[in-house]
């Protein structure tokens, strides 16, 4: 039997424009506006709408965050005052 290529989840993914470091309000308030002015200027659209990748990195190293992380010093030190019992 012979391999099976399907194209699925067709799409259209825009990008906006932001220079520099752009908070997370300025990002959504420039991709809500662009849904805006595609819904307002194309036929043919059952359904738009904008998402986003969750980047979870360590406060401290910048490290790609883990279950336990042990990426820098600071991180360790901060689960072990959070792991120390009560006295």
């Amino acid at each position: 039997m012979g391999k099976k290529i399907e194209k699925v989840n067709h799409r259209v993914e825009i990008e906006p424009e932001i220079w520099g470091n752009d908070t997370d309000d300025k990002f959504r308030a420039a991709c809500t506006g662009i849904v805006n002015d595609v819904k307002r200027h194309v036929d043919g659209i059952r359904s738009i709408d904008y998402f986003w990748d969750t980047k979870i990195t360590c406060e401290h190293c910048g490290s790609t965050w883990e279950e336990d992380p042990w990426c820098c010093d600071k991180a360790r030190a901060e689960i072990d005052a959070a792991e120390a019992p009560d006295d």
